[in-house]
């Protein structure tokens, strides 16, 4: 018997209109979900923007007020601009809160040497020890102002009777090579003659003759 030839049934396309529709709604939908996105990056970008700059006024008026208080210090330090004259144990005390307040608000070694300054001239010596030792913990880096912290703690153990210890500030002082190391010869051989070791006195006295031959503490030996 002859084979029975089956038809094929050929699938109906999807009309042209019906695809481009499919398309359109696929891309709005895709477009709806990217707005979405968007929408979370701006606000997430506007919250960061408000952020930072409630930061940057928190910092601007924070070293603006930081500021007034070091300069009110400052001047009660030095007896600047001073409507009536205060005691000087008063003023001492005022300018050692106001330059503590404006460290703590922005700390700044200049700030931290005024302080110990402050304390020294109270004669609260080992406050003056401590904070000199703070700066140094923290502003070790600073050429410029390490000199000023081994000259100030040379001077205090001096006038606290520590002279070992200060002859120790100033030999490390001149091994350092930091600026003053002419000071640092001069004070030691003050101690030492104070002391009464001649010799070791003589011998920085002759280094300090060499090696600073133009240095006002030579001529005055």
């Amino acid at each position: 018997m002859p084979k029975v030839i089956k038809k094929k049934i050929l699938k109906k396309k999807a009309e042209p209109d019906e695809e481009v529709k499919s398309e359109f709604l696929k891309f709005k939908e895709s477009l709806r979900e990217k707005r979405k996105y968007i929408k979370k990056i701006t606000f997430a970008g506007i919250v960061v923007v408000v952020i930072i700059t409630g930061i940057i006024f928190y910092l601007f008026n924070t070293s603006k007020k930081a500021e007034k208080l070091f300069v009110e210090g400052y001047n009660l330090f030095h007896g600047d601009y001073m409507k009536k004259v205060i005691p000087d144990q008063e003023r001492y005390g005022k300018a050692a809160k106001l330059f503590s307040d404006s460290y703590k608000l922005s700390p700044d070694p200049v700030k931290l040497i005024y302080l110990a300054d402050t304390y020294y001239r109270l004669g609260l010596y080992d406050s003056t020890v401590k904070t000199l030792e703070d700066f140094k913990k923290r502003y070790s880096d600073n050429r410029y102002l390490m000199p000023l912290y081994y000259q100030r703690l040379g001077i205090v153990y001096r006038k606290m009777g520590k002279l070992d210890e200060a002859l120790k500030v100033y030999d490390e002082m001149y091994k350092e090579g930091y600026t003053l190391r002419d000071l640092a010869l001069k004070e030691s051989i003050e101690i030492l003659n104070f002391q009464r070791k001649k010799d070791e006195s003589q011998k920085r006295l002759e280094i300090l003759k060499k090696e600073f031959p133009d240095s006002p503490f030579v001529r005055n030996e």
